[in-house]
């Protein structure tokens, strides 16, 4: 499964739930953060566990993977990108998430 930097930074500085949902007879997840009292969505994975257990513990994998990872280089190579203004704005769209 392939995220953005963007969704990536906002999972690694935030407190993200891990929400199974079935749809017939297979489960899914989402991994979701509250941005105050709103309800933000950040990867949906689509239904093909078999119960809402795996499909949770297959979340908090993903969740763990992707809080492991060191994305100083990328994150300074979106400051060269996009300039170091606009990077300021990614910084304060992932602190806003918190």
């Amino acid at each position: 499964m392939g995220i953005s930097l963007l969704t990536a930074l906002i999972i690694q500085n935030n407190e993200v739930g891990i929400y199974p949902f079935q749809s017939g007879n297979k489960w899914g997840y989402e991994v979701a953060c509250f941005e105050r009292e709103n309800y933000r969505q950040l990867v949906t994975c689509e239904p093909f566990y078999e119960t809402g257990q795996k499909a949770a513990e297959e979340g908090e994998k993903f969740i763990a993977e992707i809080k492991a990872m060191d994305l100083s280089e990328k994150s300074k190579g979106l400051k060269q990108v996009m300039g170091e203004e606009e990077s300021k704005i990614v910084g304060d769209i992932v602190a806003a998430a918190k």
